[in-house]
């Protein structure tokens, strides 16, 4: 009975000695560098998994298997072959004298110790070690009752009603009403208990073990998730930045060259006007001299030059315009300038007036706007090749497709691989219209329409995961997380697509409901061919598609 109080004290610790990777107990406890301990097989699994990378799986930090050295957890082995040795001898024996019974762990020593031992080797600067105690009483026997009178008879017997060990003479005095067994038998009740909780707890722990891997599968997922979407993000800003630089450089080229024109048509005006301030400063100094020799002949000349018919005085200044640059709307054309005439020339103040002629209102026209950089704007058409049909080429091998190739449907058997087709065009560039009829949708799996690129697996079991677009039951692709219910689908309904190559963008728009939604796609599609896809999905579901030039939502 001693052996069960051993494995009693020691079920409060048991849970540091599982491994948290297997969720086991472990058989040889070795301590990564970020200080959690694992079983060795686990760890060579997960540098298995990794590649030669292990990654904890309670703190996630990650180690090069070639790189790290792993020792041994000696502490944490000793108790795990102590706790083993319950089942057999039910005895931790002291690593030192190998005779007494071990009652202290110290960590640095990475011993076991009974208190004799212990005090004798921790003296001095030892006695600073890391030690706890074991809490194990290990008896080989029953031991005594420690009632008066009753210290010669052992605790043989168990009281289910007080939960207490009692001695025969407990049994024939203060326990002589109550029902008794003896200690084997009450063991037995116990191992019956202890076997069904056991049952019960395994089957815990494989739900537990389950739950483990599926949050370990999510988290992987999320992760590579977060990566690709951030991957996704810097291209998508890295296109955005060379946009705007190009967009930057055209308008300011632009304000250089208008700067030029207005500078040097400024500039010639002034110049007129200092070669005019030169003659009138050269006509005052000959008017001083003659005036200062009283030259008769020259004062009369000079009268009659310059004071009696006077050179004309009016400077005609030029209307000039000044840039105004602003941001636009379309993520298209960000920037756009304008040269606008000025509102307040420095011409305009009163003291210059009697001297100067302002510009003819006929002067005073607008410079024209900058256009865009040639951009499509959504929802014109810049090509004429609209119609195309679907590609008996490019489809599953369950897809069968009408003789004037606008119908397909599949034959497959509840299934989504082989019952895709594309559409026998390549949309690279421009804005593309079409429309789709969902014919004879029967069972669970959805009609998936969109637009992929190629090469495409049509054996894939999960061919929306590698398409932009929608399914008919509202979710959006390759996502499939999203499901709006205006977006679902019946039979016999129609669905209007829209895609703009420029912009990396597909739209839809449900006529049954007046649903419409957007995907954007990016560089994704930027540039690349992309093409209409089908993904039919179940035996008997048919579309039916009709391209069209322009469609347009009517509000």
């Amino acid at each position: 009975m001693a052996d069960e109080q051993q494995l009693a004290a020691l079920s409060d610790e048991i849970y540091k000695l599982i491994c948290p990777y297997n969720l086991e107990i472990m058989i040889e406890p070795k301590t990564l560098p970020c200080g959690h301990t694992l079983d060795n097989d686990s760890i060579m699994k997960l540098a298995e998994e990794g590649n030669g990378i292990i990654t904890c799986p309670v703190c996630r930090a990650t180690f090069d298997a070639d790189k790290v050295t792993l020792e041994v957890n000696a502490i944490t082995k000793r108790i795990i072959e102590g706790i083993k040795g319950l089942n057999q001898k039910r005895i931790v024996i002291c690593d030192r004298c190998n005779k007494r019974v071990a009652k202290i762990a110290c960590q640095d020593c990475g011993m076991l110790y009974c208190q004799t031992c212990f005090d004798l080797v921790h003296q001095g600067r030892l006695k600073e070690h890391r030690w706890n105690y074991l809490d194990v009483a290990v008896q080989k026997e029953l031991p005594y009752c420690a009632v008066p009178g009753h210290e010669e008879y052992r605790l043989d017997l168990y009281c289910p009603g007080t939960n207490e060990f009692i001695c025969l003479m407990c049994q024939a005095t203060t326990h002589r009403d109550m029902e008794v067994y003896p200690v084997i038998k009450a063991a037995h009740f116990a191992k019956d208990d202890l076997q069904e909780w056991i049952a019960d707890t395994s089957k815990r722990k494989r739900k537990l073990k389950s739950v483990v891997q599926a949050i370990d599968k999510v988290i992987e997922s999320l992760e590579q998730r977060s990566e690709d979407e951030l991957r996704t993000l810097d291209e998508l800003l890295n296109a955005l930045i060379d946009k705007l630089e190009a967009q930057a450089k055209v308008i300011s080229d632009k304000i250089i060259e208008r700067k030029i024109l207005e500078v040097d048509k400024l500039c010639g005006v002034r110049k007129e006007i200092i070669s005019t301030v030169a003659n009138m400063t050269d006509d005052v100094a000959r008017a001083e001299r003659a005036i200062n020799l009283s030259d008769a002949i020259e004062l009369i000349l000079m009268d009659r030059e310059i004071v009696k018919q006077p050179p004309p005085l009016t400077i005609h200044l030029p209307q000039y315009t000044v840039p105004w640059v602003g941001p636009e709307q379309d993520l298209g054309q960000m920037f756009s300038v304008d040269f606008l005439p000025a509102q307040d020339p420095v011409w305009l103040d009163p003291v210059f007036q009697d001297i100067v002629a302002l510009p003819a209102k006929a002067e005073l026209m607008e410079a024209p706007k900058i256009e865009g950089d040639g951009i499509t704007q959504l929802g014109t058409l810049v090509h004429s090749d609209f119609k195309w049909a679907c590609d008996t080429a490019e489809k599953g091998q369950s897809v069968t497709v009408s003789t004037n190739n606008m119908m397909a449907t599949t034959n497959c058997n509840d299934c989504y691989s082989q019952s895709s087709v594309f559409g026998d065009v390549a949309m690279e560039s421009g804005v593309w219209y079409w429309k789709a009829k969902l014919l004879n949708l029967v069972g669970s799996k959805q009609v998936c329409f969109g637009v992929a690129r190629k090469p495409f697996d049509h054996n894939n079991p999960k061919p929306y995961k590698m398409m932009w677009g929608w399914s008919s039951n509202g979710c959006a692709l390759p996502s499939y997380e999203t499901r709006n219910a205006e977006a679902k689908m019946h039979s016999g309904e129609e669905v209007w697509i829209k895609f703009d190559a420029e912009r990396g963008r597909i739209e839809a728009y449900w006529p049954a409901t007046g649903m419409s939604g957007n995907i954007d796609i990016g560089t994704k599609a930027q540039g690349k061919q992309m093409f209409p896809v089908f993904v039919l999905g179940r035996r008997g579901n048919t579309v039916e598609i009709e391209p069209v030039q322009h469609w347009t939502i009517d509000e």
